[in-house]
């Protein structure tokens, strides 16, 4: 692996393109006024700041869209508190600082730990300096596959040094008529779990082709443990379209894994 090199301590680009309504073929915003703006954080950090042409660094992308308009305050704060940014870093930060008030304090953190894990390590082993190379990157969408309902999409990357980069893609679906995010239990009346593991399981027998639930275990397809609906989950129009990470409950090398189940076969347990 080729090593990169940083040629700078600490660079840092912030930049907001106003985008608009965010329109698609449909309405996106459903009547609300809500729209998105690009928050862009772009951010190159030297692991030792005494060798600023020869050391691994940690290079931080964001790209988040982030609500402007009615609801705006109330959506924005979920989305720096619902786990797309990770850790989670300002579970102690107020309400009133603005995205990119947030966003700086998320980065400078996360930095600030790079350098603190890792700076002292890689001075007894700078044989290895690719190790200790490091990125997080995060590119976010937002869609509407149901009226009223705005899916935002977070594909997010982490490496560090030579392993494996690792995706992510998180979904947050909110009510455009109030800013609320959505959790299973807004969706589902008490006493769903039970219809709905049956209805991922004969889903999940489909998308892999076997039989039943035994037959998923022998593909170690939630070997683990019960069979459970992931609060990852994009809320369509007729469907609900459920998301399990690379090695959630499936080996690596089947990847994410994505089953969909139509709203009717969930009448029994969906809210009126």
């Amino acid at each position: 692996m080729k090593r990169k090199i940083c040629t700078s301590w600490l660079i840092w680009t912030i930049a907001w393109l106003i985008l608009g309504a965010c329109k698609s073929k449909r309405n996106i915003h459903d009547a609300t006024d809500i729209s998105f703006e690009n928050v862009i954080v772009d951010t190159t950090l030297a692991l030792l700041p005494e060798q600023q042409k020869q050391t691994p660094c940690c290079n931080i992308h964001i790209d988040m869209l982030m609500a402007k308009g009615r609801y705006a305050n109330k959506i924005n704060n979920k989305l720096m508190r619902c786990g797309i940014l990770s850790p989670d870093y300002l579970r102690e930060t107020s309400h009133r600082l603005t995205p990119v008030q947030k966003l700086r304090i998320f980065v400078d953190r996360y930095l600030q730990d790079y350098r603190s894990n890792f700076s002292t390590m890689y001075r007894h082993d700078m044989k290895h300096a690719n190790m200790y190379q490091a990125k997080y990157h995060i590119i976010t969408q937002v869609q509407s596959k149901a009226k009223y309902v705005l899916n935002y999409i977070a594909d997010i990357e982490v490496q560090l040094g030579s392993n494996e980069v690792t995706h992510l893609t998180l979904i947050r679906n909110f009510d455009s008529r109030n800013g609320n995010m959505y959790h299973l239990s807004d969706l589902f009346v008490p006493g769903y779990n039970n219809r709905l593991k049956d209805l991922i399981t004969n889903s999940l027998c489909k998308y892999i082709k076997v039989k039943d639930i035994n037959e998923l275990h022998q593909k170690m397809i939630f070997a683990n443990g019960d069979v459970y609906a992931p609060d990852n989950y994009i809320i369509g129009e007729k469907q609900i379209e459920f998301i399990y990470q690379t090695g959630e409950i499936a080996p690596q090398e089947m990847g994410q894994i994505r089953i969909k189940i139509d709203l009717d076969d969930l009448k029994s347990i969906t809210r009126k």
